[in-house]
């Protein structure tokens, strides 16, 4: 699959969770908060195989492409403040007013995204390419997949940090050795799904 089309699967995910979100309208504020709470899983990721992968590949493609995704990143700057605040404690009100300044923002990074960048990548990267940088970009994200859930790669060293410890204790092989714990305390994060530097935001 090519690379746009991955992401554009992924939009298409994102959006369905979106209109779930809207459809709990009249329901009690714990409903739109799951909904939040799976929204916020789906974006940290795509935000993160973008920025780790995607983005780098296509800023070398020209002069406009370059430009485009700089503006794509603070996009995502400012989604993940919004989604850092939505985490806080808040009012319904507050939550509700917050949430959708983030659907907006999401839905204009989204029309952006598939308006504007990825017809000039489809024009600037041969047929192979684009195929190949698609499949590492699914490859990408099931690595940040975690049973089956889609998560930010903090929760998922985290997750699989809480996994070894709890297999050590109960005598089974475990790979304890390899997560493990930094010197303050924190995981130490296994290779795979370290963010790079400059790329530590969760979207």
């Amino acid at each position: 699959m090519k690379a746009t089309e991955f992401l554009k699967e992924d939009h298409a995910t994102i959006r369905d969770l979106i209109k779930e979100y809207r459809e709990a309208e009249g329901q009690d504020i714990s409903g739109k908060r799951a909904s939040f709470e799976k929204i916020r899983q789906e974006l940290e990721v795509h935000a993160q195989i973008e920025e780790k992968l995607f983005y780098p590949t296509v800023k070398a493609c020209s002069d406009e492409c370059f430009n485009l995704v700089e503006d794509n990143v603070d996009e995502h700057k400012m989604m993940e403040d919004l989604l850092g605040e939505l985490t806080e404690p808040q009012s319904d009100d507050e939550f509700i007013s917050k949430m959708g300044e983030l659907l907006s923002c999401v839905d204009d990074h989204f029309q952006k995204e598939e308006n504007e960048l990825f017809p000039k990548v489809e024009q600037a990267i041969d047929a192979e390419r684009h195929e190949e940088l698609g499949n590492q970009l699914e490859a990408l994200k099931a690595d940040y997949v975690y049973e089956g859930v889609p998560i930010g790669v903090y929760a998922k060293a985290a997750a699989e940090e809480t996994r070894v410890t709890v297999e050590a204790d109960i005598g089974e092989p475990s790979m304890a050795t390899d997560v493990g714990t930094s010197e303050a305390g924190s995981p130490a994060y296994p290779q795979s799904t370290a963010p790079e530097e400059g790329t530590s935001r969760n979207i």
